[in-house]
């Protein structure tokens, strides 16, 4: 906290993820060797899945879990062991804190820490790539990685004096995790999917704001889980 002429210097509690930069960078450097290294996939077999998601993120504005849903679409080519996935998600969660609800240069004593809620969104759309490990007529189980375009939101208020801040940030990163589907009638088209992975997240670009609230300017690390139902086309 620093003194500058009468006033003093109060960030909004902002976690230090620099613990967290070595995974998010493991992450985006495994997908991306993964689909580098992934030939072209032909299109063939499509399949359609619709999946509730939960993220628990390791940022403290981040409720835990994030839960929502997603949609993906899938194709690969015939006698394929890979597959080419496109999902877009969407999820929330709330979190409440005891913070300084207050940023930048503030009058000593006109800002105190109280009782805050975080109200938080995140949107992605994810690409990548399932190989498969095993697959039989019923069950199949694929390692699965992905690249990662995000739109992070978190509108924070303090309780008691309604102060507000509001923190926005776009974000890349990868995840790689496992994915199993299951069949129960093999003569219909549906099966159910529970995937699971972990990964991180990085600021697209970094923004040097004197005395500004910024709160995800340092990456940090996730643990999704998915599941869906497949509808194949």
């Amino acid at each position: 906290m620093k003194r500058v002429a009468g006033f003093r210097r109060l960030d909004a509690v902002q976690p230090d993820n620099r613990r967290l930069s070595s995974m998010a960078r493991g992450s985006v450097i495994i997908s991306i060797l993964t689909l580098s290294l992934a030939q072209p996939i032909s299109l063939g077999a499509q399949a359609i899945s619709v999946n509730a998601v939960a993220i628990s993120a390791n940022h403290s504005l981040l409720g835990d879990p994030l839960v929502g849903a997603g949609i993906s679409l899938r194709t690969a080519g015939p006698g394929s062991s890979r597959r080419f996935h496109l999902d877009i998600e969407r999820v929330e969660g709330q979190a409440e804190r005891f913070a300084v609800p207050c940023a930048g240069l503030i009058e000593p004593g006109t800002c105190a820490a109280e009782n805050v809620r975080d109200d938080a969104r995140l949107t992605s759309a994810n690409a990548g790539v399932a190989v498969r490990l095993f697959g039989g007529r019923r069950v199949g189980l694929a390692f699965t990685t992905d690249l990662t375009l995000a739109s992070v939101r978190v509108d924070t208020r303090a309780v008691a004096s309604g102060q507000r801040l509001r923190a926005t940030k776009g974000m890349w990163g990868g995840s790689f995790g496992a994915a199993m589907t299951a069949t129960p009638v093999a003569r219909m088209p549906l099966a159910l999917e529970l995937a699971a992975g972990i990964g991180g997240l990085l600021p697209i670009n970094h923004v040097a704001v004197a005395d500004g609230y910024t709160p995800f300017e340092e990456s940090f690390g996730f643990t999704r889980a998915r599941l869906g139902l497949v509808w194949h086309l």
